[in-house]
């Protein structure tokens, strides 16, 4: 390698723009050690994909034009150069974070594309041309300015992660059934007002994720997810949980907080094994028997709700490490409580509670208790009780 051809090296691999363009202006005279370099043709194409790469990732690598993981998250990109075509080894696309109004129909070229990140942009639609990215399993729009749902995904086969959350959906097709390899699916924080019945034959779903949403019910189709492994509808318009969600044995997180779920029903108790349980911001009025049954449970929140007494039962979760009963109308605590021998966190506050029993000494990996808002008074007896615990009383 000449000197004057690491010299020109140098200028186009500085960062800076201005020494990028006077990089690739000289570059003809050393065509050929470029070629060798790095390995490519070099003709106009490339070089204008060259300036983009050496401008937009830096340090840029010697084998640039057959990298898989192409990262250009936060770079105010509106646009990509047609160019992006050439790097068809590109397995990895990210452009998070950027400035897209459209979608850049560019990447649709990209045949070996398996895993696109498109979140946080301002896209209002996706192309139909998106349907030529046949090797698609992850797909991310989350946090754009989508309004109808994306018509041409349902043709992505592959397909085993997408994102759409954080947009301006308000139906989810019936065509969804369609992507039966979908592993994961987030929708949470968007507007929609019911989920369809097809959401059944999504079969392979292990994460679903509909947080935020205005959703009155859950289908009963829902009991043929039975891969389902994390199931979030908080904070949408629940009344009720049905009881075909007794068949989603592989359950290990169940969020819906913030519904207006008033009853419990005995078949939750069936989900064996069922580690995080969030149930509070409701209006559950008392916890029905069985709730015992939950023994890999370490995860239970039922604060703001409606409960005026606690459920001996509970005291008998072995595994239990947090427990929230904050914000209800709760009065006694009995001395059962000190079964709860792994809890670590135990929140009272809220509650017309005058005292705590002797036996939450034996409760010896309890490191924060809330009590702010209850009528007990006895800090330093606590205190003893608990050396190693932070309590809160105000």
């Amino acid at each position: 390698m000449t000197e004057k051809f690491k010299n020109v090296l140098r200028l186009c691999t500085s960062g800076k723009e201005d020494n990028v363009k006077k990089g690739l202006s000289k570059i003809y005279k050393y065509k050929e050690e470029f070629k060798a370099y790095f390995e490519i043709e070099f003709d106009k194409d490339t070089k204008i994909l060259m300036f983009f790469l050496l401008k937009y990732t830096f340090p840029p690598q010697k084998d640039m034009f057959q990298t898989k993981y192409l990262h250009l998250d936060k770079k105010q990109l509106l646009k990509l150069p047609k160019q992006i075509n050439l790097l068809q080894n590109v397995s990895h696309l990210r452009l998070e974070d950027n400035l897209f109004m459209r979608f850049p129909k560019e990447i649709t070229q990209l045949q070996n594309l398996e895993c696109l990140f498109l979140s946080n942009n301002q896209i209002t639609n996706i192309p139909k041309e998106i349907t030529q990215l046949q090797k698609l399993e992850s797909l991310y729009l989350g946090k754009n300015k989508l309004t109808t749902w994306v018509t041409h995904i349902q043709s992505l086969k592959n397909l085993k992660f997408l994102d759409l959350s954080c947009n301006q959906l308000q139906n989810i097709p019936i065509k969804i059934k369609e992507l039966t390899n979908l592993q994961q699916l987030n929708l949470a924080n968007n507007q929609f007002k019911t989920i369809p019945n097809e959401i059944g034959k999504l079969i392979n779903m292990e994460i679903l994720d509909l947080e935020g949403n205005k959703c009155r019910i859950i289908p009963n189709q829902i009991k043929y997810l039975t891969n389902l492994k994390e199931l979030n509808i908080s904070n949408n318009q629940l009344i009720q949980i049905p009881k075909e969600i007794s068949n989603l044995a592989n359950l290990k997180d169940l969020n819906l907080y913030g519904n207006k779920i008033k009853y419990i029903p005995k078949e939750i108790y069936q989900l064996q094994n069922l580690e995080n349980l969030w149930l509070n911001n409701n209006k559950i009025e008392f916890v029905p028997k069985g709730i015992h049954n939950l023994q890999m449970l370490e995860t239970l929140w039922l604060n703001s709700n409606h409960l005026k007494t606690l459920s001996m039962e509970i005291t008998q979760l072995q595994n239990l490490k947090i427990l929230r009963l904050d914000s209800n109308g709760i009065s006694i605590i009995p001395k059962e409580i000190g079964n709860l021998k792994k809890l670590e966190m135990l929140d009272l506050a809220g509650n017309p509670i005058k005292s705590i029993p002797k036996e939450i000494k034996k409760c010896k990996k309890l490191k924060y208790l809330y009590l702010k808002g209850t009528l007990i008074q006895n800090r330093p007896q606590l205190q003893k009780w608990l050396p190693n615990c932070n309590i809160y009383l105000y």
